[in-house]
């Protein structure tokens, strides 16, 4: 059975209900990040060197960092599911462009809003995450989901990011399009259960 270390402030609800949506067994362990230690005492530095969550533990004891890595993994053990495109069509580097810029361009531009600076460079982060999102409501325009309309596993991690915008200052009235994704993506049964599981018990 497949372990995913996790904490709730962080993306790790997206392989989460990747999971779930293709009802595959998983169990969670919990990680407190400022002590770095898992709900079972290790110190999350000996279950990964990166020292980071998410973290997938696969049925063999291998594991698995950074989250369009696993969504990929957990799409592929299901393909005929259709949580992931073909490979090499259209659609399957669609998903993979998306996830790579919600983990290059927006993810990280979060995690910096716990860093120890002033007011006015959180500002600026502030002001650059929501340029990101001014793109997202664009790109939403006439659609459900990210890529051609149907769901994939870009639209799990698109849900992980959009959960961060409760760290800034955001009228989410101006994102009307974004408020619609994330209340389709919670009427799912998946993201349900993966809101009730992730959580710090």
């Amino acid at each position: 059975m497949m372990k995913l270390y996790y904490c709730p402030p962080a993306v790790s609800i997206a392989p989460l209900i990747a999971a779930l949506e293709l009802d595959l067994d998983i169990t969670l362990e919990y990680v407190d990040l400022e002590t770095k230690t898992t709900k079972s005492g290790d110190d999350l530095f000996t279950v990964s060197p990166k020292g980071l969550v998410p973290i997938l533990e696969l049925d063999n004891g291998e594991k698995l960092t950074e989250t369009l890595v696993m969504l990929q993994y957990i799409a592929g053990l299901k393909p005929d599911a259709g949580l992931n495109a073909a490979v090499a069509t259209p659609d399957y580097y669609r998903i993979l462009e998306w996830m790579v810029y919600f983990a290059s361009e927006i993810h990280k531009l979060f995690t910096l809003l716990f860093w120890e600076v002033d007011n006015g460079a959180k500002q600026e982060v502030a002001r650059r995450i929501l340029q990101k999102f001014d793109f997202i409501e664009a790109a939403l325009a006439g659609r459900d989901y990210l890529v051609s309309n149907r769901y994939s596993i870009a639209d799990p991690y698109l849900y992980a990011v959009i959960r961060g915008l409760h760290l800034i200052d955001v009228d989410m009235a101006t994102y009307p399009r974004v408020t619609a994704f994330k209340e389709r993506m919670e009427s799912r049964p998946a993201v349900i259960q993966a809101l009730e599981r992730h959580s710090v018990n």
